[in-house]
Order: C-alpha cells, then sequence, then structure tokens
C-alpha cells in the first residue's frame, strides 16, 4: 500500500505541474475537497459543481482531468454517467481483485 500511495502522490504533483492542469477550471481543481469522502459523483454532480454551463466545456474539462489523472471517466454507456474522483480507490479495489485470484 505504501508503494500505491507513493506512485498515487508523484502521479498527483507531475499533475500539478502539467501545464493542462491550468485548463481545468478552478472550481473543479479540488473535487475531492467538494465531495470529501467520496470515491465517485455522477455526472449530474459533476455539473453542478463545475457551473460551467455548456455541455461541450464540461466534457473537455473531464477529459482534461482524465488525462492528467485527476479522476477516471469512461465516455461509454455503462460508464458515461460516473466519474471517479479518487483514483487510488479504484486502483486500490483492483488490486484487492487481482490478488484474488
Amino acid at each position: 500500500k505504501d508503494t500505491i500511495k507513493m506512485v498515487m502522490k508523484m502521479i498527483h504533483d507531475e499533475v500539478i505541474m502539467r501545464d493542462g492542469f491550468k485548463e481545468v477550471p478552478l472550481q473543479l481543481r479540488n473535487i475531492r475537497a467538494v465531495y470529501k469522502g467520496r470515491k465517485y459523483i455522477s455526472w449530474r454532480e459533476f455539473t453542478r459543481t463545475a457551473a460551467l454551463g455548456d455541455l461541450k466545456e464540461e466534457e473537455t474539462a473531464v477529459k482534461i482531468m482524465h488525462e492528467a489523472g485527476m479522476i477516471i471517466h469512461h465516455n461509454t454507456l455503462e460508464l458515461k454517467n460516473i466519474l471517479v474522483i479518487d483514483p487510488f480507490w479504484l486502483i486500490s479495489a483492483a488490486d484487492c481483485i487481482l490478488k484474488l485470484k
């Protein structure tokens, strides 16, 4: 677990230094703090928090955040309404599943 935490911190620090991070609206940069304790949120919750008012801008913000590792989002029929705001949680869950096999 310590190794995973260390890697996640390194990824987070890298995100802060990327130019793409500057393109993320200020109200979304600390989305985990807004939904403290939550691991994922719905698309509807995201759009309320983003308050961008434009679907194209919201989709662009999600894409940038996903590419930066801030969130995990897949635009498929089954998953498009879910945004994982705690990527470490999802990685840990996948790790537990893999260890069971």
